[in-house]
């Protein structure tokens, strides 16, 4: 068996109060020639045991839980990884059966927890209700009269219930007073609009802030005095350029030694976070996601085209949730701001390089790999492996970066 190279996503898995508690992890695997792999299940094994094997699993997931799908074979053969961070997912395709129902009578023995995946309740899946912690069910392949009739037929079971795909606001609500517990989708960065309510104050004075700060024609003594007049931000920035996040050798004790010693377009995407990540009661995993996403963005504009299109990598990869943090429509949004002509159209419409590498790095964050222009990285010597370490990199910095702020 060749070398395996996996890819990875990391989804989160939200509690009632929007605080994480697990990711999912959604693997695809690679080798410098995949018709080699010829047992799937053999890759995901080799890929489980090299992630928690080797320590990596705490650069993913930090102390939170991980929940795999795992297929029939590894079911019933599973391999020996611990279970303390471990829920095992049951791919909703496995049939029970006698050795089903054993290899999950061993694992719920061995400590782990485990998840029915896109569970539907039926005389030939009821079985797996025993063996069960936590059943997903899939919100978008049902109806609201549907959803609540499958919580009501699942309450007798005393299981906790994990709503799947909720993609915007109105459902993650729904679901809440349904009873659910967890609940995994991309409602998070999603801006959640009131129509009829106007902007805040405060709202806009951080678009004007944020507006002055992207100024393509912004000059270093403007970009000091913004930041000034507004303490708190001063305060912020100065303690981040300062932490184990930005490294610098020495301390920097002045807004102007920070701008002279990190540069204005760097300042000016930290000033941006730190207006953005304080605009509102937005759940912290937003910052993460956020911070990663322009860090990705960042590291492989710079990979593409030097460094010279690194901080413009960076600042695209930020602003695309700036609609979320703000509860505003981001056409709106880039109308009030002065972008750039070539960041606005990267945002937008994905337009550009920076589109494309933005683009693609939404595709990876998705799982959606299928989608993932594997020429333009061909084309700059960007091989699978290389985007799998800058992906985990940009994970793991990100959540520093965030934690440093709290």
């Amino acid at each position: 068996m060749p070398d395996v190279v996996p890819l990875f996503a990391r989804q989160p898995i939200f509690d009632r109060s929007y605080e994480v508690v697990a990711y999912e992890l959604l693997f695809r695997h690679s080798s410098t020639n995949a018709a080699e792999i010829t047992d799937g299940d053999m890759a995901t094994a080799q890929v489980l045991l090299k992630v928690f094997g080797e320590n990596q699993i705490q650069e993913v997931i930090g102390n939170h839980k991980a929940f795999v799908n795992y297929t029939r074979k590894l079911v019933c053969t599973p391999p020996p990884l611990p279970s303390k961070q471990l829920v095992v997912e049951l791919l909703e395709d496995i049939p029970f059966d006698n050795e089903v129902a054993a290899g999950l009578k061993k694992l719920r023995h061995a400590g782990y927890e485990i998840a029915l995946d896109d569970f539907e309740l039926t005389a030939k899946t009821q079985p797996l209700l025993a063996y069960a912690d936590i059943v997903k069910v899939d919100v978008l392949a049902h109806s609201r009269e549907g959803l609540a009739a499958i919580v009501e037929h699942l309450r007798p079971y005393n299981k906790i219930l994990l709503a799947e795909k909720v993609e915007d606001h109105q459902t993650m609500q729904f679901c809440l007073e349904l009873g659910f517990k967890l609940f995994q989708g991309y409602f998070l960065c999603k801006p959640q609009i009131v129509q009829g309510i106007s902007v805040s104050e405060g709202k806009q004075a951080i678009i004007k802030l944020i507006s002055v700060l992207n100024d393509p024609e912004v000059e270093f003594d403007t970009i000091v005095k913004t930041i000034a007049t507004d303490p708190s931000l001063s305060y912020k920035i100065l303690r981040l350029v300062n932490s184990s996040a930005i490294g610098l050798p020495r301390h920097v004790e002045s807004l102007n030694q920070a701008v002279t010693l990190l540069g204005l377009s760097a300042i000016k995407n930290w000033a941006s976070y730190l207006l953005m990540a304080n605009s509102s009661d937005k759940p912290r995993e937003l910052c993460v996601i956020s911070m990663s996403r322009a860090k990705f963005c960042e590291q492989l504009a710079t990979k593409i085209n030097g460094r010279a299109l690194a901080d413009a990598g960076f600042t695209v990869g930020l602003l695309y949730n700036l609609d979320a943090f703000l509860d505003m429509p981001m056409a709106e949004l880039m109308e009030r701001l002065r972008l750039a002509e070539n960041l606005s159209d990267a945002i937008i419409h994905q337009r550009g390089l920076l589109g494309d590498i933005l683009q693609n790095v939404l595709y990876f964050e998705r799982a959606q790999w299928h989608q993932v222009n594997w020429k333009l990285f061909a084309q700059h010597s960007i091989d699978e492996e290389q985007l799998t370490a800058i992906y985990s990199n940009s994970i793991q910095w990100a959540t520093e970066t965030v934690s440093s702020q709290v």
